[in-house]
């Protein structure tokens, strides 16, 4: 994966058979989001090599602990300081950090909702 320009930060076991997170440095949004793409495309060849699948689903087995994918969000100005957090305000979050968690909340759940519908 560092070949693909992956700089891989931390690698746990989770809590079922075969799950783990991947930690890999963040980069500009257009960027991570192609790295992700990749990282999936090269995950689901490399299972399917070896038989086995691979899978972000939130729970693909009934008795078993969830998965799934999760990502963390950061915004910075052009001096790399952090716009979102405010460590004396409620929650930690500047205005735009709770402006971004109300509108992340209000499209997830109108997409699920979609998804479900």
């Amino acid at each position: 994966m560092g070949a693909l320009g992956f700089e891989i930060e931390q690698i746990d076991h989770e809590d079922a058979n075969g799950q783990y997170e991947i930690n890999y440095r963040h980069d500009e949004a257009l960027a991570a989001a192609d790295r992700y793409q990749l990282f999936k495309l090269t995950a689901h060849a490399v299972a399917d090599r070896h038989g086995f699948v691979f899978s972000t689903m939130p729970k693909p087995l009934a008795n078993a602990p969830g998965s799934g994918l999760h990502f963390h969000l950061s915004l910075t100005d052009a001096e790399a300081r952090a716009l979102m957090a405010d460590p004396a305000a409620p929650l930690g979050l500047s205005p735009l950090g709770g402006a971004l968690r109300r509108g992340a909340l209000t499209l997830t759940s109108s997409a699920a909702q979609a998804a479900n519908g």
